[in-house]
């Protein structure tokens, strides 16, 4: 008799657990800078969109992704990317990619490096 009535108990617990930890991924991502591959650098004498597309892609609520290309001076800000409230992380990195590597193609500096995803959520 005792083990038929532990077993629905552990049972219960385990369900309470489960529903505990998908209602903490179900909240807003928004202020989450997520999974940071590197921190973005900004230089103080390039001006651009591309700060105010980090801050953006910061203030996200949902899966969202910022990809840029590094000048080789340190600074980030040169072809950028971000995507915001797709349905998934990898769509979001996916569209912003192609994105970048659009504008590779548009502006042809050697300087540029490759696009990269710096921080996806």
């Amino acid at each position: 008799m005792r083990s038929g009535r532990t077993i629905p108990m552990i049972f219960a617990a385990g369900v309470v657990l489960a529903s505990s930890l998908c209602t903490a991924h179900a909240g807003s991502l928004a202020g989450s800078k997520g999974d940071v591959r590197r921190e973005p650098r900004f230089g103080t004498m390039v001006h651009g969109p591309c700060a105010g597309g980090y801050d953006r892609y910061i203030a996200a609520s949902g899966h969202s992704a910022y990809v840029s290309t590094p000048d080789g001076y340190g600074n980030e800000n040169f072809i950028c990317s971000w995507r915001l409230n797709f349905p998934s992380k990898a769509a979001a990195e996916e569209m912003a990619l192609k994105d970048c590597l659009a504008g590779r193609k548009k502006y042809k500096f050697p300087i540029f490096g490759r696009c990269q995803v710096l921080a996806s959520k």
